[in-house]
């Protein structure tokens, strides 16, 4: 690995963590609009979230592509009570 591509993964990582953060506080806020926006942002700093999102190679869904999938949904439809069940679900599979 090149010194580069080091500090490009980890200026990677804490944009999405950074992300993940401004969406549970937009959604703690009940801000709809922020949560957007955040999870706009955590798809450009994460492909490999955007692509997963996008379509579903595998037959068996993981529960954090599932809970992905249902937050992504829930914004869609600007349902922030389903958003912040999806994200909590998300976030217990990565707290563990």
């Amino acid at each position: 690995m090149s010194p580069d591509n080091g500090i490009e993964i980890q200026g990677n990582y804490r944009r999405t963590y950074s992300d993940i953060q401004a969406l549970d506080r937009a959604l703690v806020l009940g801000d709809l609009a922020a949560a957007r926006t955040a999870f706009a942002h955590l798809q450009k700093d994460s492909p490999h979230i955007a692509q997963a999102l996008s379509h579903d190679p595998f037959p068996g869904k993981t529960p954090p592509l599932r809970a992905l999938q249902s937050l992504s949904r829930s914004l869609l439809i600007g349902n922030l009570d389903l958003a912040k069940r999806a994200f909590h679900r998300f976030h217990l599979v990565f707290s563990r």
